[in-house]
């Protein structure tokens, strides 16, 4: 069965089996008395899922939960080191979807051929999360467990309607990750249910995207507000006609958000610079963003009209400037 740890002040701790050296500056201080359990295969993970207590906390690459823990602000009886577990680490082109295994690294996603061609915006976007450091040990699950507003990752997974398949001993189901993310930190999911993969549409030709974030810092930095969209080109009709839209705004909402109607202008009428302004002051008026020490609501509101402005004129840019190349190649 699966291996079991218990730290307390009279044992010994095995650093090589409970695989803790995969987590950034690891204090072991801070994880007295914290049972950690580390299943071998899914098999074990599923069945330990049904005997815990809802407090238990799964963690792999541990770059966020690990922080969590030191500070306080989760706690817990038992973690269940989930990174031993080969089924959940894996990339693959099957049955129209790219597939991506929950314990796969950002870096490894990254790196990934299908992702560079047929998910560009994943690609693009997880270039910008974090140190390199990171990215070696953050997994995707994680991130998606994390459930941060303000996650680069997820923003970029509702741009793509990624869906999410949940196992447990029961069976699996398949999700959108709209319903999936309920709030900071908070799932739709069963206490017996694991994240067990991504799966995503390859993006077509015609999908022209944009993507940005405004933070503090240049660098590894938190986003105050984010944005990422997805606009499919109408190829029978002009350049500026889209009969797909996905727009989604970070960190102005306890989740990641899209304003359908919004969504529904931008494939009903053809997009102009007027059109722009509009779009841009219709969002504005239905956010409701909080202040915070990333932005008061005021910055927060006026940096996203900044950031749907530029997006869209870079996305009508794009549609345009590719019709004309191709009608000169």
């Amino acid at each position: 069965m699966w291996d079991i740890f218990q730290n307390s002040k009279s044992h010994s701790i095995n650093t090589q089996r409970i695989q803790f050296d995969k987590v950034i500056e690891m204090s072991f201080h801070h994880y007295i008395d914290l049972e950690v359990i580390s299943p071998r295969n899914l098999d074990e993970l599923l069945e330990l899922l049904t005997k815990l207590d809802s407090d238990a906390i799964i963690i792999a690459g541990g770059t966020d939960v690990n922080v969590l823990l030191r500070k306080g602000r989760v706690r817990a009886k038992t973690l269940i080191d989930i990174s031993r577990i080969k089924e959940l680490k894996f990339i693959k082109y099957e049955n129209s979807f790219i597939r991506i295994g929950a314990l796969t690294t950002l870096s490894e996603i990254i790196e990934n051929t299908y992702v560079k061609e047929y998910l560009p915006l994943l690609h693009e976007a997880l270039l910008n999360v974090g140190s390199w450091q990171i990215r070696n040990l953050a997994t995707i699950g994680g991130n998606i467990g994390r459930a941060s507003p303000t996650g680069d990752v997820l923003l970029t997974l509702y741009a793509l309607d990624a869906k999410i398949k949940l196992l447990s001993k029961y069976g699996e189901r398949i999700v959108n990750i709209e319903d999936l993310v309920t709030g900071p930190g908070k799932l739709n999911i069963n206490k017996y249910e694991v994240i067990a993969e991504i799966l995503i549409q390859p993006m077509l030709k015609n999908d022209i995207y944009y993507h940005k974030k405004l933070s503090f810092r240049k660098v590894h930095a938190v986003a105050s507000v984010s944005i990422a969209m997805v606009l499919r080109q109408d190829l029978n009709g002009p350049c500026n006609k889209f009969v797909k839209a996905r727009m989604v705004l970070g960190a102005v909402a306890p989740t990641p958000i899209r304003i359908h109607e919004v969504e529904e202008i931008l494939c009903r009428e053809l997009l102009d610079y007027n059109g722009i302004e509009r779009i841009s002051n219709l969002i504005v008026s239905k956010i409701k963003p909080r202040s915070g020490i990333r932005g008061s609501a005021k910055f927060r509101k006026l940096a996203t009209m900044g950031l749907v402005k530029e997006g869209l004129k870079t996305i009508l840019d794009k549609s345009c400037n590719s019709i004309k190349t191709t009608k000169l190649n």
